[in-house]
């Protein structure tokens, strides 16, 4: 990069243009409970603090009265809505319908003690109707009310609160008598009457309505994302149904009322306006669901650059919330947001995350992350389950248990930081998707070059950078978003230096360059000091820690041949951390 390129981009407008220099790449995830070369040196294996005592639950006092605790941030546990519900939905041999544990599985003791320890009290509990009733207006399954019954009861014990969700998108399944072909019809259909919705809801809440397991339960999720019901009063009318149903028999327990159109908060205003359930207990809570991708279907399919192009950055999440939050306030309507969450494979995606429940949280609106639970499979990209081994949090949780949950989080779980991945992506300098011999996220430039060695048996890749005009300023530029939270980092990397002859100057040497810039990309100061990479022969492991000033939404960071007569500086390995510490030095 010139120099006058260089002025160009720190004088830019936007933070999508920022965001640009930096592409999306998988994020790096541990496998250990040792740290790895070059960790922070105040790493916390999570292995040790991610299982409370068995004490713990009888200690805890919940933050808010469960009326209030639709402010809370928690997570859905998803799993008995999972396997398909009827033959034709896959394997035309799988039994019907399932088995606990085979096609689907509620959550156990376990994992609740997980999210116990990470401070969470709310969570949404996706199950199928067809299940829970199998036949319309008839009882409702024993063995599988019973399996719901365990977690309810589970939760209890833990002071938890479970929002039962219907997870049927404004439908029913019946299968024909041959056990062979299924029909599937919608709410207000003759097949599927709304007194029939409202039936399944009394059954529900005469079960759930009083006595101990009670208290475990958040409130009753009439449906979620209800979607294409033919007529716009279609999913109102039903809503209503089983508002009236619930309340003949449980006056006091909240009604969470979904939106139609998928419960979409972008498009609430032009969708559900209107939406207005009548309650004599006035307590109803709106729910809305929220992911940050181009069309909002929570399917992540491309990189972070495609996905956010056209959008609002690192407030695409605030926006795109924004009109279901506007609308709660407008008409003092209480409201939640079900389903939001992000891919792991680019940090960007957590400062939306980050910026977006703070959003929510200014407002008193709390949701719950997509998702936990018993059945994603290993290294899917937005699960949020821990493996009860030695593996840290996933990063999303590194956000999310930053908001309330309802609980307190030990203060060495919140401030493990190998809850949030490494800021900076692809910094081994590994992946080449597109196989142009050069690291993706990082630019090509003059004088730059991929390299490879090996080392222990392994090819590794490395940067190297080599002088080969006397007195050149050799830099690569690199910008990483910072989330808001973040007050100290630690770049760690590798670096070799070798024959370098400084120039006029003796600071004209191998060095990085530091700067921050803020959202405008504007400079802010003070400017962390550079720091000397001196000669060596061997890759020497380098670290420099920072505090991060007021207004940063960036750091930059330039590996540099200062003005150099000759030589080479090679580095790999960069990773840039979040730190508790408040000290800033280099080694």
């Amino acid at each position: 990069m010139s120099k006058s390129q260089l002025c160009a981009v720190l004088n830019a407008a936007s933070v999508a243009a920022m965001a640009s220099i930096v592409l999306a790449a998988p994020l790096p995830r541990a496998n250990t409970s040792k740290p790895a070369a070059g960790a922070p040196k105040n790493f916390v294996p999570l292995a040790k603090v991610a299982a409370p005592s068995k004490n713990l639950a009888k200690n805890l006092v919940p933050d808010v009265s469960a009326r209030a605790a639709s402010r809370l941030f928690g997570v859905n546990l998803a799993g008995a809505d999972f396997g398909p519900i009827a033959p034709s939905q896959g394997n035309p041999n799988t039994v019907y319908p399932g088995t606990n544990g085979t096609e689907y599985a509620f959550p156990k003791a376990s994992e609740l003690d997980y999210y116990l320890s990470r401070g969470r009290r709310v969570f949404r509990l996706p199950f199928r109707w067809e299940r829970m009733q199998p036949k319309l207006n008839g009882p409702l399954d024993a063995d599988h009310l019973r399996a719901l019954d365990e977690v309810v009861d589970e939760a209890a014990k833990r002071k938890m609160l479970l929002l039962l969700d219907c997870h049927n998108y404004g439908r029913y399944n019946v299968l024909a008598p041959d056990g062979k072909t299924v029909s599937e019809y919608l709410l207000g259909a003759p097949q599927l009457p709304f007194s029939a919705f409202a039936d399944f809801w009394k059954r529900m809440a005469q079960h759930y309505g009083t006595g101990a397991r009670n208290t475990a339960i958040l409130g009753y999720g009439l449906m979620n994302e209800p979607h294409d019901m033919g007529l716009a009063t279609a999913w109102p009318q039903a809503a209503q149904a089983a508002t009236d149903a619930i309340r003949a028999v449980d006056k006091t327990t909240a009604i969470y009322v979904a939106g139609d159109s998928w419960s979409g908060a972008h498009s609430w205003r032009d969708v559900n306006e209107n939406l207005d359930i009548k309650d004599a207990s006035n307590n109803i809570v709106y729910e809305a669901h929220q992911y940050f991708d181009s069309d909002s279907s929570g399917t992540y399919r491309a990189s972070y650059e495609d996905e956010a192009k056209g959008d609002f950055g690192l407030q695409t999440g605030v926006n795109r919330v924004r009109p279901f939050v506007q609308w709660c306030r407008e008409k003092n309507r209480r409201g939640f947001v079900g389903e939001f969450g992000i891919p792991d494979n680019d940090a960007r995606w957590l400062v939306i995350m980050d910026n977006f429940l703070a959003y929510l949280q200014a407002n008193n609106i709390g949701g719950a992350y997509w998702a936990g639970g018993p059945r994603w499979p290993p290294g899917d990209h937005m699960a949020l389950e821990w493996d009860g081994k030695a593996n840290p949090d996933r990063p999303q949780m590194g956000v999310l248990k930053r908001f309330p949950g309802g609980f307190p989080v030990a203060r060495e779980v919140l401030n493990a930081v190998v809850a949030v991945p490494s800021l900076l992506l692809n910094g081994d300098f590994e992946t080449d998707n597109d196989k142009d011999d050069h690291p993706d996220t990082f630019e090509r430039q003059d004088g730059i070059t991929l390299e490879k060695e090996t080392l222990g048996g392994k090819e590794n890749r490395f940067l190297r950078l080599k002088q080969s005009e006397a007195g050149e300023f050799l830099r690569l530029y690199h910008a990483v978003p910072i989330p808001a939270q973040h007050k100290q980092l630690e770049l760690q990397f590798r670096a070799r230096a070798t024959d370098v002859k400084h120039g006029r100057e003796t600071y004209h040497d191998a060095r990085f360059i530091f700067h921050f810039l803020d959202a405008n990309r504007a400079q802010v100061n003070p400017d962390p000091a550079p720091l000397s990479i001196p000669d060596s022969e061997k890759w020497t492991q380098r670290s420099v820690r920072f505090n991060v000033p007021d207004g940063a939404a960036f750091l930059v960071i330039m590996p540099s041949l200062y003005e150099v007569q000759s030589g080479t500086l090679d580095i790999d390995d960069l990773r840039l951390v979040p730190l508790a510490a408040t000290t800033s030095n280099a080694k």
